[in-house]
């Protein structure tokens, strides 16, 4: 999967770097090899910390990586791509984020989830116990030393091997752990391989194990079993500064998960499987199946309900894209109270043709909540540029949030790179191509004037690109659109 593939699943998808990867990746390749990894005197920059909302107020904390960084890991990955081949054995599996060698591609996440799934299904059927459980805050608790350590075992080059270090070092500030970035392909090939280490491990006894990232699945005939490998791999990821989040840890038989499967009535273990068929981590994704009346009704009645919990308003933005239009009226409250669902409503505003209606639930939400995440304002400002850049109420909004109290550098960088030159955005972006600056505002600035005429983009860039090599970067890739 490339950067481009990969674009809108990330958590802060910027249109500068797509943008540059795509037009100037020469250039790119020319100055990570010259100036960053052979002591050109130049290093990977220290990257941008953001804030993702995970379910309900709590937060994923990583870092947004600036064009040049995101390039070179993409890129370091796919060059790497045969070291990340999935090696099952018949009762060890894991699933996604792994290279295919047959067909020279890399395994669909999505296909590989339903993979899973499918095999944690076929498995509680077939063993009397099971044990699942994930690990605490895994990406922010992994260590550079055991990172570089891991590839220096599965490759033999040290200039690869330089180079990943100097990555994980450079663009966390040299400091050790939470050195990962979270959210993008590439970093999600490195922490499921990383974690190899505990499915071959020969102390583990019991008969099946099923791992999807950091998510695993233990089965085994025998109660027992599943406890000693319970403690066995806590002690296995404790010696790497690991741990397991007892909060989701469950243990449960075949008998229990029967008694649960009765418990939930027979539209919405329907309603679970097509979402479960869906691709995973995939807001972009819409169901071909035609839900029936029956399920239709049901979602509706998850609407209507004082109580709804966030995984059922997700269950209706994943499936009633074909309603959009219909629980409109109930994306303020989804806005409101399930922060984490702001990209899947931005994907469910592609369908509705009433453009009027969603300025107006938009502007609702930024004049009526009290708190709004930095995440959120980014989405919503993704949400204007894509859907309602031609209406003027919404052009005024995007000014409002560029000054808005809970923005970040983020934020206003893809205010800045919208290419439209009307309402003050090209005098405010002009600010920051003169400052001198080399930053994500400067950088997202000059991306934002890629549509003035030819003259004037080479005028801009005489003073952007004396800023820095990375300005000089973006400027010619500026000159060359």
């Amino acid at each position: 999967m490339t950067s481009v593939e990969d674009f809108y699943r990330t958590m802060y998808p910027m249109s500068t770097s797509k943008i540059l990867i795509n037009n100037f990746s020469d250039g790119i390749t020319d100055y990570i090899s010259n100036n960053i990894l052979t002591g050109g005197g130049d290093s990977f920059l220290a990257q941008t910390r953001v804030y993702t909302p995970k379910s309900g107020y709590d937060l994923r904390r990583t870092v947004k990586l600036d064009p040049i960084a995101e390039f070179f890991i993409y890129n370091f990955i796919y060059s790497n791509k045969e070291k990340f081949v999935i090696n099952n054995q018949i009762n060890r599996i894991s699933f996604g984020f792994s290279y295919d060698i047959p067909s020279r591609v890399f395994n669909s996440p999505s296909s590989s989830y339903k993979a899973f799934k499918s095999k944690i299904s076929e498995n509680r059927q077939k063993f009397n116990y099971f044990l699942k459980f994930d690990l605490f805050s895994y990406f922010n608790l992994l260590y550079h030393h055991d990172l570089s350590y891991w590839f220096n075992n599965i490759s033999n080059s040290d200039t690869e091997k330089s180079a990943f270090g100097m990555f994980l070092r450079q663009t966390n500030s040299g400091r050790s752990v939470d050195c990962l970035p979270q959210g993008i392909f590439p970093c999600k090939i490195i922490g499921s391989s990383f974690l190899k280490y505990i499915d071959n491990n020969f102390q583990i006894s019991s008969e099946m194990l099923l791992r999807y990232m950091d998510d695993f699945y233990l089965f085994s005939d025998n109660e027992e079993t599943l406890k000693s490998d319970y403690m066995i791999i806590q002690q296995l990821l404790g010696e790497k500064n690991l741990s397991i989040n007892p909060l989701k840890t469950q243990f449960g038989s075949r008998e229990n998960l029967i008694a649960i499967e009765k418990k939930i009535d027979d539209v919405k273990i329907s309603l679970l499987k097509i979402r479960r068929d869906m691709n995973y981590e995939d807001d972009i994704s819409e169901t071909t199946e035609t839900l029936s009346d029956e399920q239709v009704q049901y979602l509706f009645n998850l609407l209507e309900s004082d109580s709804i919990e966030e995984e059922d308003a997700e269950l209706v933005l994943s499936l009633m894209k074909q309603h959009s239009t219909e629980i409109l009226d109930y994306i303020p409250m989804f806005m409101e109270r399930f922060p984490s669902l702001i990209k899947n409503i931005y994907f469910s505003f592609g369908s509705i043709s009433d453009k009027e209606k969603i300025c107006s639930v938009i502007t609702k939400f930024l004049n009526e909540i009290n708190y709004i995440s930095a995440y959120q304002l980014f989405w919503v400002v993704k949400m204007i540029e894509d859907y309602l850049i031609e209406f003027k109420d919404m052009q005024r909004k995007l000014l409002d949030i560029f000054k808005h109290k809970n923005n970040s550098t983020l934020v206003k960088a893809k205010i800045l790179e919208i290419p439209n030159n009307g309402f003050g955005l090209f005098e405010l972006r002009s600010t920051y191509i003169k400052s001198g600056e080399s930053n994500w505002l400067s950088w997202a600035s000059a991306i934002g004037m890629r549509e003035v005429d030819k003259s004037q983009k080479n005028y801009l860039a005489k003073y952007f690109e004396k800023g820095s090599h990375i300005n000089r970067i973006i400027g010619s890739c500026l000159k060359g659109l």
